[in-house]
């Protein structure tokens, strides 16, 4: 039995309006990134993003890199600019298939989630979504998510939704 405020969340993602609203998870302080990248990259099949670079400040460069490469050490070690890449393929620890996730890193302690709406956000899209959305949420103590630029989420069905499918299965 599928539950209203899954109905909800469907609802809220299913027209593809062209816009990429964010998921942005704060990890308040606890430099998590890495983790939450390298997170990513485990549930994704690979990069769908092409010409994936940093700008590297000690070569005034760009640096390319790929699925298998760690960005985000370049950003801890005071070395790279912020970037986004878009991860394909994603699967939730259940199984899940979850529509390509944009990932924007443009600090160690948050992570944007971008996603194009449309059709593919179905039940089992949503369910995995929220699947990954905890176990990014589980690596820091303290963590505030918020779902922005969405204009068809004005009551906020994808937090509310999460937070209620949280406590079902916790």
């Amino acid at each position: 039995m599928q539950s209203d405020y899954i109905d909800a969340v469907v609802a809220v993602l299913d027209e593809n309006d062209g816009s990429l609203p964010d998921i942005e998870i704060d990890y308040c302080g606890t430099p998590a990134l890495q983790r939450a990248y390298a997170y990513l990259r485990s549930r994704s099949g690979c990069l769908v993003s092409t010409n994936n670079h940093y700008w590297s400040k000690s070569r005034s460069a760009e640096c390319d890199f790929g699925f298998n490469d760690d960005p985000v050490q370049a950003m801890i070690d005071g070395d790279a600019e912020g970037f986004h890449v878009i991860f394909g393929a994603m699967r939730s620890p259940s199984g899940h298939a979850v529509p390509d996730l944009g990932a924007g890193c443009y600090t160690t302690d948050a992570l944007s989630l971008d996603y194009r709406m449309g059709p593919e956000w179905d039940a089992k899209a949503v369910l995995g979504l929220f699947e990954l959305m905890r176990d990014l949420s589980s690596l820091a103590p303290r963590v505030d998510i918020k779902h922005s630029c969405n204009i068809f989420d004005e009551h906020d069905a994808l937090i509310g939704g999460y937070r209620r499918w949280l406590i079902e299965n916790s």
